[in-house]
Parts: C-alpha cells; sequence; structure tokens
C-alpha cells in the first residue's frame, strides 16, 4: 500500500514532531544511565535526612531536563517530595522507599505533639495565649512581647502608651453611642449629638497629641516634658466669705441691732418693741443685760 503524496508528508512530518518532543521538550522520560557511584550515593540521601540541595545537585546528574530543575529549585515542601520521586525513578529504586520516608515523618510529628505542645501552636509564658510562632526567639505573644520592651522606657512614655490605650477604648464607646441615637433631628438628640462629637473631637485632638510625642521617641529618641504632656490643674484659690468684721459698715449695722434688742429687753421683756411696756424687775439678768449694753455702746464709740 502506498501513500499519496501529500499524506506521505503529513505522516513525516508527524513522526519528526514525535522525535523532536520526545527528545527536546519531554527529556525527562529519558533518564541518563547513572553509575553505581551515583546510584549509591541517592541511597545514602534515602537513608539520611534528604537535605534539599544535596538532592537537587544529585537530580542534575541524573536527568537532561534544565527547565523542571528550574522550577524545583526553590526549596518547599512540595519540591522536597518532587526531587525525592524523580531520584527513586533515576535510581531504579522502588516505590515504597518514599512511602517509608512518609511513615518515618509522621512518626516524628506524633512524637513530637506527644511529647509536648506543637510547634505551630504554643501558649504565651505571660497571658497564656496560644501564638503561631515564638518572635524573636522569645515566649512572648506580640502584646506581651511589646509591653516588656516598653517597660524599659521613659516613665513618661509609658504614661503616653497608656493614656492612648484609654482614650481609644473611650472613642469607641462614644461612637457605639453615637450610632445608636436616634435619627430625629429634635432639640434633645440634637443636643446629645452635638455634646458627643465634642468629646469625640476632644479625644481625637488629644490621641494626636499624644501620638506626636511617641513618634518622637521611637523615631528621633526625645523624651518629652513630663510637665507639658502631663500638666497639673491649677487649684483655685479658696473664696473667702467677707464677715461682718471685715466690713466696717456691716458691723456698726450688727451692733446697734443687738443694743436696740437688749434695750427690747429691758423695757419690754422682748426682742421686739411691743404696745405696752413690761419693764424688766431688778436682778442678775437686768444687770447682766445692762453690762451688755454698756459694752456694745463702747464698740460703737
Amino acid at each position: 500500500m502506498t501513500l499519496k503524496p501529500r499524506f506521505r508528508r503529513g505522516f513525516f512530518i508527524a513522526v519528526l514532531f514525535a522525535a523532536i518532543a520526545r527528545i527536546y521538550i519531554c527529556p525527562k522520560i529519558i533518564n541518563m544511565k547513572i553509575s553505581e557511584d551515583l546510584k549509591n550515593q541517592i541511597i545514602d540521601w534515602f537513608e539520611s535526612d534528604q537535605d534539599f540541595n544535596t538532592g537537587l545537585i544529585l537530580l542534575q546528574q541524573c536527568i537532561r531536563n534544565k527547565a523542571m530543575i528550574r522550577n524545583i529549585s526553590r526549596p518547599n515542601s512540595h519540591n522536597q517530595k518532587k526531587v525525592a520521586w524523580e531520584l527513586r525513578k533515576a535510581a531504579g529504586l522502588p516505590e515504597n522507599i518514599c512511602q517509608a520516608d512518609k511513615k518515618q515523618s509522621k512518626k516524628k510529628h506524633s512524637s513530637q505533639g506527644s511529647s509536648g505542645t506543637p510547634d505551630d501552636k504554643k501558649k504565651c509564658l505571660h497571658c497564656g495565649k496560644l501564638i503561631e510562632k515564638y518572635p524573636l526567639n522569645n515566649k512572648l505573644c506580640g502584646r506581651c512581647e511589646f509591653m516588656a520592651k516598653v517597660k524599659t522606657w521613659p516613665p513618661v512614655i509609658q504614661n503616653i502608651i497608656k493614656e492612648l490605650g484609654k482614650l481609644f477604648i473611650d472613642r469607641d464607646i462614644l461612637h457605639h453611642e453615637l450610632t445608636g441615637l436616634a435619627e430625629e433631628n429634635n432639640s434633645a438628640n440634637m443636643a446629645h449629638r452635638r455634646d458627643v462629637l465634642g468629646k469625640i473631637r476632644d479625644i481625637a485632638n488629644r490621641i494626636e497629641f499624644l501620638d506626636r510625642h511617641k513618634k518622637d521617641f521611637l523615631d528621633k529618641g526625645i523624651i518629652p516634658d513630663d510637665s507639658v504632656i502631663f500638666p497639673k490643674a491649677e487649684t483655685p484659690a479658696p473664696v473667702t466669705k467677707k464677715t461682718s468684721i471685715d466690713d466696717p459698715h456691716k458691723r456698726l449695722t450688727n451692733l446697734r441691732a443687738s443694743r436696740t434688742k437688749k434695750r427690747n429687753q429691758l423695757q419690754y421683756q422682748s426682742r421686739k418693741k411691743l404696745q405696752e411696756e413690761n419693764p424688766m424687775p431688778a436682778g442678775p439678768k437686768r444687770d447682766k443685760i445692762q453690762a451688755e449694753i454698756s459694752n456694745l455702746e463702747k464698740q460703737l464709740v
């Protein structure tokens, strides 16, 4: 059976394309014949801790596919499995060697989990919060580590950070209060809304002031003056009430009124003036009142 020229030409093109694809596009299926020494090195690699870089170097000596080597050159779990699989095929080793390696890794993880807390979740030694990783080789979460660092800073910076935390909480409370107000624009709601907005504005200004001094300390090492950040409230001077002794005119008025009352007691036996006189009889009480009247008259002079 003979093929027509156009079919014959297409057949040869297909065969040529398949040959080129086998040699250049998929060269990983054509493994190089490795020596016994290289095969022993691969076996030793499987029996050791299976270092990624060492396995990649061995794989470069086994296959011609440079593109695949370049794609799996970054160390991670997927590329580690890929390097092990390709080395196993190049050396003609059984598949169970990779499965045995998986079982060993599972045993290691299970032994670590049974001995204590897993590596991916550990508790902060200060607050007990679960954290993913220990930052900076420290056994504290991010917040506790920051607060431990703050304790080494000057007291004025520590007070600034404490007040900033309280201000943020107060501002959130005011925001919730503002969103909970009724939408009606009556006088009561508008007054309440105006009061809340004024408090939020004051807190925002205070936060901006404290944050500026905190950044100056962190960036430039400038320690602010405590009296500037936390000024002491001026105590108002006590208001002294003016007494009759301080006011001469009022003092004379009081003395005259007392003298009149004493005289009424002598004439009417009452502090108020009555219609009919009722003189006080002679006795110690009358003598005492007369002495008081004479004392008052001396003060009036």
